[in-house]
């Protein structure tokens, strides 16, 4: 039997892919990796079946028959490519490159760099995504503009005192970021949780804070507001690093525990309690998850807690993961908010993307289907692995 090593897609995991007469039996993850110590989560579990699954697409195929016939036969590789460069080409040679439109969905991975430069190399602006308005775009971008990072996404529990879990239940989405966090915990940390679900992470918690639904500003800004008030917050950083702090004191003011204990139905007294604790049991987390992406108001949250964190120093307690960060100015979050596809554009080009059904724009996108020359959606269930490790993180260029 033989062993082989995996990189995962997802912050460099490794699992261990044992291998019979030629086919993986079962993967596993060592014991001595620092990030997961041998705990493994059901989607690599599943991953021998992803594999060898009989409706796995393992080449290109192509319509046979009318539009809705199901009827579709195999292509070379070759054909496919040429297929798919004369239409491109066409149509740029015809409409100009904006008559194409290109969408990705959220498989992690390098290609994604090189797909989004692949666009701009074809000079087309109409690329998006069609899954990061609902997970990781709204709270990466809130971060982003607070402090110019994504530190909230992977806190160093393991020098934290006080780890503050908000709105996730990483024992059941995110094992290994729970383990920190519980292992943090049961060596005297102070566990914090802001979830209104009882869940296997608020079950370990010293103190949960069960806010109503849709409560989570108003909760940010009144921690915000008791640490300021009773000057909690770390002074000679904010002093030397924050720009607008008057005006947040002023807006947070606004926030007494009085009211929000009427907003979000948590006592005043537990309010103030947990705000003190986070403040004061340093040094402190927060971490976060999916969840900030999918209410009304992500941005708006997102930043809220990035200031809870920032007031404390983020310096102190921040992200262990390598993401290269972007300049919020950047053309990547101008693209973002571009995610309707121009009516009168000839072709979809889209990359692992269920875009129907997961863009904002799904009625106008559907009513420019009919109108398309074609629409191409590579979707094959193939792993893209990276050059040898150069010992340099990667840039993330757009």
């Amino acid at each position: 039997m033989k062993h082989s090593i995996l990189a995962r897609k997802i912050y460099k995991f490794l699992n261990i892919v044992e291998v019979k007469g030629g086919l993986v039996t079962q993967t596993k993850l060592d014991r001595n990796d620092p990030m997961n110590k041998g705990s493994i989560c059901p989607k690599s579990i599943a991953s021998v079946q992803l594999l060898y699954h009989p409706d796995r697409l393992k080449y290109p195929m192509i319509r046979d028959d009318p539009r809705g016939s199901g009827k579709w036969k195999r292509i070379s590789w070759n054909e496919a490519l040429d297929i798919i460069s004369e239409k491109l080409t066409n149509i740029k040679r015809e409409s100009g490159p904006e008559a194409v439109v290109m969408a990705r969905g959220t498989n992690r991975g390098s290609w994604i760099r090189l797909f989004n430069r692949f666009a701009n190399s074809f000079r087309t602006p109409n690329w998006t995504e069609s899954g990061g308005a609902q997970c990781f775009t709204p709270r990466s971008l809130a971060q982003q503009l607070t402090f110019g990072g994504i530190a909230l996404e992977w806190p160093d529990a393991e020098a934290s005192n006080t780890v503050m879990v908000w709105g996730a239940n990483p024992p059941a989405t995110w094992p290994p970021k729970s383990r920190k966090i519980i292992e943090a915990n049961s060596h005297g940390a102070k566990l914090i949780v802001v979830d209104p679900v009882l869940s296997n992470m608020t079950s370990k918690a010293d103190v949960w804070l069960p806010l109503r639904l849709g409560t989570d500003v108003a909760m940010a800004l009144v921690m915000i507001n008791v640490i300021i008030s009773e000057g909690l917050y770390d002074k000679d950083y904010v002093n030397k690093y924050c720009i607008g702090f008057e005006e947040l004191a002023k807006r947070a003011s606004e926030y007494t525990p009085k009211k929000v204990s009427e907003i979000t139905w948590v006592p005043e007294e537990k309010i103030i309690k947990v705000a003190r604790l986070y403040a004061t049991n340093k040094p402190s987390s927060i971490a976060i998850s999916a969840t900030f992406d999918e209410i009304v108001d992500p941005i708006q949250l997102g930043i809220a807690v990035s200031i809870l964190a920032a007031i404390l120093d983020i310096r102190a307690i921040g992200s262990r993961i390598g993401y290269t960060v972007l300049d919020p100015s950047s053309k990547w979050s101008q693209n973002q908010t571009d995610s309707n596809p121009n009516d009168s554009a000839s072709l979809a080009f889209s990359i692992r993307a269920e875009t129907l059904t997961a863009l904002p724009g799904t009625v106008k996108l559907s009513s420019a289907i009919p109108n398309l020359m074609n629409i191409l959606s590579q979707k094959l269930l193939i792993n893209l692995t990276k050059n040898k490790k150069s010992g340099q993180p990667y840039q993330v260029v757009y």
